[in-house]
């Protein structure tokens, strides 16, 4: 399997912030979910940017979506190590927060 084919996090094996965490998240790279998630069984309170957007993230994200939308999906999905799942199933409030965190990430 080559870089550009890595398999994305499995939901069930990504790990999750514990439903318990505080109001207030430290790290600068969270979005602490006004509305948390839950996917096959694990509840998502925060969703955390591990790493900077690569050329090979968004060459992965274009054979993987047709559109922006989904493709922007996927390159969040990549950055912050959880299942595309995860990011469709946020709230509108929950991905607007992460569209912003996401544009101060890269820059």
């Amino acid at each position: 399997m080559n870089a550009s084919n890595a398999p994305i996090a499995d939901p069930a094996t990504a790990q999750a912030a514990p439903a318990s965490a505080p109001e207030q998240v430290s790290d600068p790279n969270t979005v602490t979910l006004r509305f948390p998630v839950k996917v096959m069984g694990v509840e998502y309170t925060s969703i955390t940017l591990k790493q900077r957007l690569k050329v090979k993230h968004m060459l992965q994200a274009e054979s993987q979506a047709s559109s922006s939308g989904g493709q922007e999906v996927v390159q969040f999905a990549l950055m912050s190590g959880v299942a595309p799942e995860v990011i469709r199933e946020l709230d509108s409030v929950d991905y607007g927060a992460l569209q912003a965190k996401v544009k101060d990430f890269l820059s």
